[in-house]
């Protein structure tokens, strides 16, 4: 089954359980899905032995299409993201980062007609268009939901650096940690010597991202790291925007699984108290209590 095939299968599913398969919209996801791949092919940009292609596609309804497709905005987002990074790799392209797709309308479109603009754009620059921004979660919970993450984007190393257990410089860590994700709150780590990450609902963190495979990913600890693994999920796992197939994690790094984000931040243990221990009382032979220090006498 070709790419194109598993998109159209996969959102189809969703709109026979969301519709009852009465989908009213004049503009058919499939064909979305097939001008955004076209437009991939068009953006074409050649690099130094890589061909670079748009990341950030806006995809632009009449009102009316827009209204009907408002249900499944989220989940044919998500499936286009993934059609997209599919069609990448099939064709040898370059993707700055994970593809973003936005829809959009414009009143002087009619109705069945749509346009797609893809572009080349760095993660500040979609983040600012997305309007991402964090907010503090009322409730944390332990399941993800496909919605766009909220994350702060980590400041870029100079180049991608695939970490192999037992080489680099090591750095002890606190193995009580926390997966962080505007969506849940904090996802604690530490019960367990390993878990399973996945959209999976036997995952000890289970996604809820059509882009996150069954079982996509491990987070382990060694007794000194917390090291994430990718499972040869579909879509690669990332680390600071950089696809990883094993690393030892640091404070900070923006652990990305199909298009959900999660924070990894250690947690530093509480600072032990020092007791505050008393000299001992001596008595002189007429009774008077004195303090015994640790110093010579004058």
């Amino acid at each position: 089954m070709g790419i194109l095939a598993d998109f159209e299968d996969s959102i189809g599913k969703v709109i026979e359980g969301t519709f009852g398969g009465i989908f009213r919209s004049h503009v058919q996801p499939a064909e979305i899905a097939r001008v955004c791949a076209k437009e991939m092919d068009r953006s074409k940009k050649l690099g130094v032995g890589k061909v670079y292609v748009a990341n950030f596609y806006n995809v632009i309804l009449s009102p009316r299409d827009g209204e009907a497709l408002s249900g499944l905005m989220n989940t044919l987002g998500a499936e286009l993201e993934t059609y997209l990074l599919a069609h990448s790799r099939e064709n040898n392209y370059q993707l700055p980062t994970h593809p973003a797709v936005r829809f959009i309308t414009d009143p002087e479109l009619r109705l069945g007609k749509f346009d797609v603009i893809g572009e080349i754009m760095s993660q500040d620059e979609i983040d600012k268009e997305l309007g991402i921004f964090v907010e503090p979660p009322a409730t944390p919970a332990a399941v993800v939901s496909n919605a766009t993450p909220l994350v702060p984007e980590p400041a870029p190393p100079t180049a991608p650096v695939e970490v192999v257990i037992g080489e680099g410089e090591e750095e002890d860590i606190a193995l009580a940690a926390e997966l962080v994700s505007p969506a849940t709150g904090s996802i604690p780590l530490g019960e367990l010597d390993s878990y399973t990450i996945g959209r999976k609902d036997t995952c000890d963190i289970q996604l809820q991202d059509s882009a996150v495979s069954r079982l996509h990913a491990t987070i382990s600890n060694d007794g000194r790291h917390w090291i994430l693994t990718d499972n040869e999920a579909t879509n690669t796992t990332q680390v600071n925007g950089y696809p990883i197939t094993t690393r030892h994690l640091s404070n900070g790094d923006v652990i990305t699984i199909g298009t959900t984000q999660l924070t990894f931040r250690k947690i530093e243990p509480a600072p032990v108290p020092v007791p505050l221990i008393e000299p001992p009382i001596m008595t002189t032979p007429e009774g008077t209590a004195i303090f015994v220090s640790n110093q010579d006498p004058l």
